[in-house]
C-alpha cells in the first residue's frame, strides 16, 4: 500500500501547521489543494496519531514542524 503521507507531497498539498477534531474520535490534518480548496487532506483515530503524521509529514517534505 502506498503511503498517504508520500501522496500528499506528490500532489504538493499545502497544510496547515496543526489537527483539526471532525467528531468523536476523528482527528483530521486540513490543507488545501489549488483546485479544490480546503480539504480534509486525511484522517485519524487519535490526535496523537494526527500529531505524529504532520511532525512526519514536515520532516519528508523538508518543512520545519
Amino acid at each position: 500500500m502506498r503511503d498517504v503521507l508520500a501522496d500528499l507531497i506528490e500532489e504538493n498539498v499545502q497544510l496547515d501547521d496543526d489537527v483539526i477534531v471532525l467528531g468523536e474520535q476523528i482527528w483530521a490534518i486540513h490543507g488545501y489543494i489549488a483546485y479544490d480548496g480546503a480539504v480534509i487532506a486525511a484522517t485519524f483515530a487519535t490526535e496523537h496519531e494526527a500529531r505524529v503524521q504532520l511532525s512526519r509529514l514536515a520532516r519528508l517534505s523538508g518543512h520545519p514542524g
